[in-house]
């Protein structure tokens, strides 16, 4: 449910960006509500992709059904999603003649990419410490490709911070807007791939039958004794 509702965030800034470009077209300056509305979806759905890892890190509802440490959970992600609002309605309200994108060149912005650097941080801990816990080798490997998968999403933002200070004026907002939107689309469909529905319990299904066959057989030795023992016990009587 979360991850449909991170998608359908995303597809939503999407298509009300695309409509904010679409007046900008024809009339030459656009419908800065839409545009809001849309950097707002955008940071709706960063936020659902944020908790989203954070749970898979914290092996809830995988490796266990206890979610340790939810008040930090929560309270970073509300961190980061009144920033990024804070940015955006920063954006919108204060006028510069510049054309610094706010959200990345600013000082909320950079806060936002300190929080960003703690929660890959603290996802590497939790997964670290998840598969120290974990006694199935394909989980671990699960998890390692989550951590991977994030990382190079997390990654994405101080990158976009560099273009932001380092690119022309005249294509910063392009390049940066191209480079939150491919990262964005990177994740989602590496998890969709990742969280498929059925793909995850049949790769554990799989492992627990690779597991429990190296005793198969010692469970057939033992079987078979008994067996002998009952046929011995009954020709006696």
């Amino acid at each position: 449910t979360l991850f449909r509702f991170a998608i359908n965030s995303s597809a939503v800034s999407s298509l009300l960006l695309a409509a904010h470009y679409w007046a900008f077209k024809m009339n030459g300056a656009g419908d800065e509500r839409v545009r809001f509305m849309a950097m707002l979806s955008a940071a709706v759905s960063r936020a659902t992709l944020f908790l989203i890892g954070l749970l898979i890190a914290k092996g809830w509802s995988i490796t266990t059904t206890l979610l340790e440490d939810r008040h930090i959970v929560f309270a970073v992600l509300a961190a980061v999603v009144t920033l990024s609002a804070l940015c955006e309605l920063h954006h919108e309200f204060v006028k510069d003649e510049t054309t610094a994108l706010f959200l990345y060149s600013s000082a909320p912005g950079t806060v936002i990419v300190l929080v960003n650097m703690f929660c890959l941080c603290w996802m590497g801990k939790c997964i670290f410490e998840t598969s120290a816990d974990e006694k199935l080798i394909v989980l671990k490997g699960f998890y390692k490709k989550i951590f991977v998968g994030y990382a190079c999403w997390y990654l994405m933002i101080p990158l976009a911070v560099i273009l932001a200070h380092v690119i022309s004026p005249w294509v910063r907002y392009r390049c940066v807007i191209l480079v939150e939107l491919t990262a964005r689309l990177g994740i989602l469909v590496f998890l969709s791939f990742e969280l498929w529905p059925g793909k995850l319990p049949s790769r554990v299904a799989g492992a627990e039958l690779t597991a429990l066959s190296g005793g198969n057989a010692e469970v057939a030795d033992n079987g078979a004794g008994i067996e002998d023992h009952l046929v011995t016990n009954g020709s006696e009587d």
